[in-house]
């Protein structure tokens, strides 16, 4: 395998744009790069998290950033579910 050295994001410069669907029924968040998606972050009504991943050419994101940004967008959706889970709301358990 031959690796190629490209120039580092800075988790500064990812944006983050929340999202959501009704088919199937989840929330994300999008991580872009000059409006390239690298990654989103999603839970569905269960609370379950998935990522899937985007394309971007001739960057990397060094991992301690990677991990801060997964830890920030973990928070965010949590916040997000316990809000759409209490009584009354779209996602409660009632």
């Amino acid at each position: 395998m031959t690796t190629f050295r490209f120039d580092r994001l800075r988790a500064d410069d990812v944006t983050l744009t929340f999202t959501s669907s009704s088919e199937p029924d989840n929330i994300g968040v999008e991580f872009a790069f000059e409006g390239n998606v690298l990654f989103e972050m999603t839970m569905d009504e269960n609370g379950t998290a998935s990522v899937l991943f985007g394309e971007i050419e001739n960057a990397e994101l060094p991992l301690n950033d990677l991990r801060s940004l997964l830890d920030h967008g973990e928070k965010e959706l949590l916040s997000w579910y316990e809000r759409l889970t209490r009584p009354g709301e779209m996602w409660a358990k009632e």
